[in-house]
């Protein structure tokens, strides 16, 4: 099916947004790169600063959904929790591989940080540090434990740009899951680090499969 102008102009913009940084992309670049022209940006779209607005709701916005539908699943375990909060956050970045760059340029190279983004990490921030707090209410993790720099630490995780199979292949070898994201992993040896108990090596988010929740969001 063949995509609309809009369609276009979005995928189009999507990486150059995320590679060059808002301040850097001009809308000549953007017709250019959408085979468009600029009147049909500004006529989609309202102009530059517009069409940012929605690529950033169009990468953000899923994430916080997904959220939304695992905290109505039933009761699990703050690790299970956390867990889940990577999984999710796993699979959409292989579906939309410009979320991190988006997110970094936002936190990293701006003062006033976009209201998507800066929203969007608030909540997060909000579902991270209650999971922590359960953790710890339920003797699951250690009682010292400061949840607040323990959640920007957890966050600053999920959004860790990922090194390239290709970059490393020449420093050791590969394996089955060379291809996949290290970060649900790293949670995992993370959350072994706090808890009062060893987390089992099989835990998973809970029993309903992560893709369970992807089914419905687009």
């Amino acid at each position: 099916m063949e995509k609309t102008i809009e369609n276009r102009i979005v995928d189009a913009a999507t990486p150059i947004f995320a590679k060059c940084g808002f301040e850097h992309v001009t809308i000549k670049q953007l017709a250019q790169a959408a085979q468009s022209n600029i009147a049909a940006i500004s006529y989609y779209f309202g102009g530059k600063s517009a069409l940012y607005q929605v690529i950033l709701e169009n990468q953000f916005s899923p994430v916080l959904q997904l959220f939304q539908r695992r905290e109505s699943s039933t009761k699990i375990t703050a690790a299970e929790r956390l867990i889940g909060y990577a999984e999710i956050i796993v699979e959409l970045k292989r579906k939309q591989p410009f979320l991190t760059p988006l997110w970094h340029y936002e936190i990293i190279c701006h003062n006033t940080v976009n209201p998507i983004v800066k929203d969007y990490t608030a909540q997060l921030y909000r579902y991270v540090y209650a999971a922590l707090q359960q953790g710890i209410s339920e003797k699951e993790f250690i009682s010292d434990l400061q949840p607040h720099q323990t959640a920007l630490l957890l966050i600053e995780l999920l959004h860790a740009p990922g090194i390239p199979v290709s970059l490393t292949a020449e420093y050791g070898p590969l394996t089955e899951d060379s291809n996949n994201d290290y970060t649900v992993q790293a949670f995992h040896h993370y959350l072994q680090g706090i808890r009062c108990t060893p987390l089992p090596a099989t835990t998973q988010m809970t029993s309903i499969k992560t893709a369970d929740f992807f089914v419905t969001v687009e």
